[in-house]
């Protein structure tokens, strides 16, 4: 901008050395007579001047604007973060229930779980229970296939005099398939 103005210059003061003769110039009151040069470069530093008031004006103008605009956003970016915020605990609120909802449903499996092997166990043991109680009542003497337990006391010496043909387990030794089953599970 000041290179084009700069360059005006130069031709308004090439034009106003070509242009050396007086005039008179006549403004109603005042009649005054100069160089043509004079009144060329008089006009130009008035329309230099209207020019520069308008143009600060209008500059002033765009500023107020643009800090109006600046304000706009920065309130508007301010309300968007509020809701952001406002989202964000929303999600940890939720995330929070569904993670408390997913420990209990866990926890109610596995305890549902421990109840149904406990109903396994009542049932394997009523089911012992009643096979014991079956081969008491028909037992007289115990035969070479059958497996007899006996607590480890200093009885079974007795017993194995009074039985010696039949097979002994110790108590340790017993492994029972569905007790390890169960064990398993529990871990």
């Amino acid at each position: 901008m000041t290179v084009i103005a700069f360059l005006l210059l130069v031709l308004l003061a090439a034009i106003a050395f070509l242009n050396m003769e007086t005039i008179a110039l006549n403004l109603f009151f005042i009649s005054v007579s100069l160089p043509l040069w004079a009144l060329i470069l008089a006009v130009a530093l008035a329309g230099m001047l209207i020019a520069a008031l308008f143009s600060g004006a209008t500059r002033g103008n765009a500023r107020a604007r643009q800090e109006e605009d600046k304000e706009e956003l920065r309130l508007e970016l301010e309300q968007k973060e509020k809701e952001l915020e406002t989202a964000n605990k929303e999600k940890e609120t939720i995330a929070n229930k569904v993670r408390q909802e997913t420990e209990m449903e866990f926890q109610m499996q596995q305890k549902e779980e421990e109840i149904d092997n406990l109903y396994r166990r009542i049932a394997l043991m009523e089911e012992q229970n009643q096979n014991y109680d079956e081969k008491n009542s028909n037992e007289s003497n115990p035969t070479d296939d059958e497996v007899i337990i006996i607590p480890a006391t200093d009885q079974s010496d007795d017993y194995n005099e009074s039985y010696p043909n039949s097979p002994t387990v110790e108590p340790e030794t017993l492994d029972l398939k569905e007790d390890a089953d169960l064990r398993d599970r529990k871990i």
